[in-house]
């Protein structure tokens, strides 16, 4: 069963994440999938709007922590820019990105969705960032799109408690745009695209250019500077780390 599936339905690309017993947890393997997607999709002219979804009981858990660390520790610059370019390809795609949203969005899977042009969701959803339980921040542009969308005493709320944001306080923080009722997201999700669907691609992707203008140098700052905040932590962690025993 691969772990991203995709559907074409109307104008609309239908990405799934596809590990339900797992939560959805993004693995080296989905995340490479999802960029394939991603690419192929704002490739495609028959493709009007990308519409991003989880399988099972949530949207997604996060990073899969059984693979945390595996490149973490790399100086590569490369590989950096790497980890961040699903993020970018979103944030950055001229089609209009939706996010359907439920249970848990968690970690890299909220960096996610809040690069997306819009987050619908149903009343299950539960959203946060519990890297600093971790000992680490953001490092895709999750800090600096959560102070855009929420603003800066809310955005240091989800980064330095690590805690929960229930659906309620999600839309009323702005971090969603719609709320609905558990049973109907998937009905809405797909509604909404298909409405965006029937524009002119050329008028959306340039209403979104229009809009994103106004952010962009922020964004990328962000996606810049949060890297390396990651970076830094993650060095120190080593030079703090014991020898070895022997």
């Amino acid at each position: 069963m691969p772990d991203v599936e995709i559907e074409v339905e109307d104008a609309t690309c239908v990405v799934s994440l596809n590990r339900p017993e797992k939560l959805n947890a993004i693995s080296d393997e989905m995340y490479e999938a999802l960029i394939h997607f991603l690419d192929s999709s704002i490739a495609e002219p028959a493709i009007r709007v990308i519409l991003l979804r989880g399988e099972g009981r949530s949207f997604s858990s996060g990073r899969d922590t059984t693979e945390m660390g595996r490149n973490a520790r790399s100086s590569n610059f490369l590989l950096g820019q790497h980890a961040q370019r699903l993020n970018s390809l979103i944030f950055n795609s001229p089609k209009p990105v939706i996010a359907s949203l439920h249970g848990h969005v968690i970690g890299k899977a909220l960096e996610m969705v809040l690069a997306a042009d819009f987050r619908i969701a149903d009343r299950s959803v539960l959203l946060s960032f519990p890297e600093v339980a971790h000992g680490l921040v953001t490092d895709n542009a999750g800090a600096t799109l959560a102070t855009m969308i929420a603003g800066a005493s809310r955005a240091k709320r989800l980064l330095m408690t690590g805690q929960g944001v229930d659906c309620e306080k999600a839309l009323s923080w702005g971090l969603i745009d719609e709320l609905v009722d558990v049973g109907d997201l998937e009905t809405e999700s797909r509604g909404f695209a298909r409405m965006i669907g029937q524009h002119d691609p050329l008028v959306l992707a340039l209403a979104k250019q229009l809009v994103n203008e106004v952010a962009s140098n922020a964004v990328s700052v962000g996606f810049r500077q949060e890297m390396l905040a990651q970076r830094l932590l993650l060095s120190n962690r080593d030079a703090a780390a014991p020898p070895p025993q022997t």
